[in-house]
């Protein structure tokens, strides 16, 4: 609610079709490595439980099936390949 009215921290999406690139280059800090990971899952509905008013309470509408993942780690003056699984 108080980040709608500072500037500085204020969100501000690009119109859509438009480009939106990095330009202060001088401002990058180099690191000697980063990883990237992604990780997939198959969303299957599922049985939920009725509400107890004596304990909290959320409905589970699915389930997160693992269905794979893949990572890669990037180093600078290395060529390494993704693990994908």
């Amino acid at each position: 609610m108080y980040c709608r009215e500072y500037n500085s921290v204020k969100t501000i999406m690009t119109e859509i079709g438009s480009i939106c690139n990095f330009k202060k280059h001088f401002q990058k800090m180099r690191i000697p490595l980063a990883v990237y990971a992604d990780f997939e899952c198959i969303a299957k509905p599922t049985q939920s439980c009725q509400p107890n008013s004596e304990h909290s309470f959320t409905q589970q509408y699915q389930h997160h099936e693992p269905s794979g993942f893949c990572y890669y780690i990037a180093c600078y003056g290395k060529e390494l390949e993704p693990v994908l699984y």
